[in-house]
């Protein structure tokens, strides 16, 4: 049998709920706020989603965007977005400013970092990992670092000798270690 499923629906206008008329850009749709007791009152939200219009609307059209923040111990700000295109947005970015980049996921460099981790921990040898710009060599560098301990779920690479491939913004590929291997099964001596 052809049955609809269980939903939650918020719905947004401008107008009166008699006479409603169309929302516009950067207007909120909904958005749902936690907060949780300090000790003294619930005035400080721990995060949020929020769903707002995107764009121009028009019949049948209403592009939208869907923005999760948390608080970081001041505030909450937008920690990630998804943005109208499919684009998922970092570390506060509202737009992406890459064009060629159709889809994809953008990431916003701000003090303190930013890049994209890997923990690879097991029992087999495996390695943390780090993509980031910006970190351990210089400026204007992608930098791909590897933790120096094997089997560790807390060391993570943070040290300029962990840096295992650099690019820097000359077009230049620099490997630290001055060890490249191609076409190799094991280790370049």
């Amino acid at each position: 049998a052809a049955s609809e499923s269980s939903n939650i629906r918020f719905y947004k206008s401008r107008g009166t709920a008699a006479s409603p008329t169309a929302v516009a850009d950067n207007h909120y749709i909904s958005q749902l706020i936690f907060y949780g007791h300090d000790g003294t009152d619930y005035a400080n939200a721990a995060g949020y989603m929020r769903v707002l219009v995107d764009g121009s609307v028009s019949n049948n059209t209403v592009p939208g965007q869907i923005s999760f923040g948390v608080n970081d111990g001041s505030t909450a700000t937008t920690a990630m977005t998804i943005h109208k295109t499919g684009n998922v947005l970092f570390s506060g970015l509202t737009d992406k400013n890459d064009p060629r980049n159709a889809k994809g996921i953008a990431l916003k460099s701000v003090s303190g970092g930013s890049g994209i981790s890997f923990q690879n921990y097991g029992s087999n040898g495996s390695r943390n990992w780090r993509i980031r710009p910006d970190d351990m060599i210089g400026w204007g560098t992608l930098e791909f670092s590897v933790s120096p301990t094997s089997n560790s779920s807390t060391d993570w690479p943070d040290a300029a000798t962990d840096v295992v491939l650099c690019l820097k913004p000359e077009k230049n590929v620099v490997i630290p270690n001055g060890r490249l291997g191609v076409g190799l099964n094991g280790t370049p001596s």
